[in-house]
């Protein structure tokens, strides 16, 4: 990569060779909305993609401070946890099992 005063994570080169430069806004959202189409899949946005991303490394137990860095909250944030942790009905069912063994082995 190049570096220049801009750095964006979605971009393209153009035909006179200009690096680095930024998607119209509604590129990625018309290329998912034609992907929806074509397999028959549900909407999804970029937006979407990132809340999957981040709900599926939180629903994997990696530890918030990484997850945070990855999508770059601030470390005092607790937007990570709050918007985008939502509880997996399997972890659920696995902890209430996990509890029902330990209560069991203790009385």
């Amino acid at each position: 990569m190049f570096p220049t005063d801009d750095q964006f994570i979605f971009t393209y080169t153009t035909q006179k060779g200009e690096l680095n430069q930024p998607l119209h806004p509604d590129y990625l959202n018309n290329k998912l909305d034609a992907l929806s189409k074509k397999f028959g899949l549900p909407k999804i946005t970029p937006h979407g993609l990132r809340h999957t991303f981040v709900s599926d490394l939180l629903n994997n137990g990696v530890d918030d401070l990484v997850v945070k860095s990855l999508v770059g909250h601030a470390e005092t944030s607790e937007i990570t946890r709050n918007v985008y942790g939502h509880v997996n009905p399997e972890v659920q069912k696995e902890t209430v099992n996990h509890l029902e063994d330990y209560r069991q082995k203790t009385s």
